[in-house]
């Protein structure tokens, strides 16, 4: 649901991100540079560096370094792959009082690097609305790129529509 939000409805994702997530106190748990993160979550009070590629290996140090920050923290943002599902379980069977919240594919649409996911090809550049005011881009080639990107989407949208395979 965030991921739909975040691309098509990213004014009340932002209203969302601004009342539940920027205010609070945060756990960041992944591999992207924290002053990436920070654009999108504001301050992050913890950071947990995870490796970039199979983090689930490395899992055991990993959760230790979360489980050791609990107390300090009221939001705890995972961003790392299979391992995110993995914390969310152990904080809700340790009954500890904080929040989980997985965006780990936004937060991948930070990096702006070639990806997988087909949302994030297609309509990735739109995470910049999401991003904390100051954080924007507005230089006149990402508006550019973006126009580009948007055109090209909707151009695909509306070829699809045509052909009946809305």
């Amino acid at each position: 649901m965030p991921h739909y939000m975040t691309v098509f409805h990213p004014k009340r994702f932002d209203a969302f991100l601004q009342r539940y997530v920027r205010p609070k106190k945060k756990m960041f748990v992944g591999c992207v540079e924290k002053r990436l993160v920070e654009k999108l979550y504001g301050p992050i009070a913890v950071y947990v560096k995870t490796p970039k590629r199979h983090a689930s290996l490395q899992f055991e140090s990993v959760w230790k370094e979360v489980k050791a920050n609990l107390g300090d923290v009221e939001l705890v943002l995972p961003a790392a792959g299979i391992s995110s599902k993995i914390i969310a379980k152990r904080l809700w069977y340790m009954g500890v009082m904080v929040h989980c919240l997985d965006l780990g594919s936004i937060v991948d649409a930070l990096e702006e690097k070639p990806v997988s996911r087909k949302w994030l090809r297609l309509k990735g550049h739109v995470i910049n609305n999401v991003l904390r005011p100051e954080s924007r881009r507005t230089d006149l080639g990402f508006k550019l790129s973006y126009c580009r990107k948007e055109i090209l989407f909707n151009l695909r949208k509306g070829i699809r529509l045509l052909q009946g395979r809305a």
